[in-house]
């Protein structure tokens, strides 16, 4: 747990400066290491001690919506003792799930664990099918949206190739975001699908693969030179396990709040 904590902690936000902004590669910065102007603070209203977790992220979207620019600089190290005994750990990723429903209510719609074209979920939808009519739906629909994206594109001068390279992108993009949301946002909802159903059983086994392989590529690179690396099926236990907290807590923060706006995903035209 401790060397997958290591790649993998929920306040390791990665290696590249970004804009801290809601749907972002950054949406927020833990408040465990934040220089802000005291003035700024003030003016908010500062951390919200009402919310017992996402009071960081919280607060970082008041700032937005105040007008203050934001920016993740990952220029310092701040040590953190991470829980490593399976079960306490387990609990501190199911509390942190628990703050979406909370945040959902404070912030309507920034919460939303799946952003995605609705051209580019109905590709992965007719995938899913599994059928040869499914297959050919889905590159016709690929198609179609290349066709747009081509569209968009018309005031630059592009080839061909550049926009089946956009395209493709986008579509891998989705890919992972569906695998991942599947795992653990609505895991409740897949493991049901996937006893009921060997289709969906399919689905849920590759999107748990996919997104545990893709994700220990790219985290296990992050690892110091004296920690041991997680080996990969050791990883993906891990991240299951990890997802599985986190879903759990944020069906129960839904559950508390009675407010399901942490479920819905946004889909764009």
């Amino acid at each position: 747990v401790a060397r997958y904590e290591a790649v993998r902690s929920s306040l390791d936000l990665g290696l590249r400066e970004a804009p801290v902004i809601p749907y972002g590669t950054v949406s927020y910065v833990p408040s465990a290491a934040i220089i802000c102007r005291r003035s700024a603070l003030i003016d908010v209203g500062g951390f919200d001690e009402s919310l017992a977790s996402g009071e960081d992220v919280d607060l970082c979207w008041r700032l937005n919506e105040a007008g203050a620019r934001l920016r993740y600089e990952p220029i310092a190290l701040v040590a953190h003792d991470h829980r490593t005994e399976l079960r306490k750990w387990f609990a501190r990723k199911s509390f942190y799930g628990g703050s979406a429903a909370p945040l959902t209510i404070r912030h309507p719609g920034k919460t939303a664990p799946l952003v995605i074209s609705g051209w580019t979920l109905v590709v992965w939808m007719l995938v899913a099918l599994g059928s040869g009519i499914g297959y050919l739906a889905s590159v016709a629909v690929a198609a179609i949206t290349g066709r747009r994206i081509a569209k968009s594109l018309a005031s630059v001068q592009t080839e061909p190739m550049e926009v089946a390279v956009v395209a493709a992108h986008g579509l891998w993009s989705a890919a992972l975001q569906l695998a991942s949301a599947i795992c653990r946002h609505y895991w409740p909802i897949a493991l049901i699908a996937a006893v009921l159903s060997q289709r969906c059983r399919r689905v849920v086994v590759v999107a748990a693969v996919l997104d545990g392989v893709f994700d220990w590529a790219t985290r296990n690179g992050n690892a110091d030179e004296d920690t041991k690396r997680v080996g990969l099926l050791t990883y993906i236990l891990l991240k299951r396990l990890d997802d599985i907290a986190y879903g759990l807590g944020l069906w129960t923060g839904v559950v508390r709040e009675r407010h399901a706006g942490a479920l819905k995903p946004q889909i764009r035209t």
